[in-house]
């Protein structure tokens, strides 16, 4: 079993080879991960920096859907809207 340290340092490897992880989805899974991200920064408990870089990444992906269809983006941030959750 791997110790804490060796974690760090393989991800710090890891970081230097390939500084960039691309991610291609289909759009209904990216709405659903979208979605399940919006709810998870409700969470009062989330830490400040997780929460800053959850919320870059679902304010880029609407930013980057509202270039190809504004009606989806409109949609995704919907999301950020607990009066618009499916109960």
């Amino acid at each position: 079993m791997r110790s804490e340290r060796e974690h760090l340092t393989a991800l710090q490897v890891l970081c230097e080879r390939h500084p960039t992880c691309y991610l291609e989805l289909s759009w209904p899974t990216c709405l659903t991960v979208l979605g399940a991200l919006q709810t998870v920064l409700r969470h009062p408990q989330l830490p400040p920096a997780a929460r800053q870089t959850l919320r870059g990444l679902v304010d880029h992906v609407i930013d980057m859907t509202e270039t190809v269809s504004p009606g989806v983006a409109a949609v995704m941030r919907l999301g950020d809207d607990p009066a618009h959750d499916v109960r």
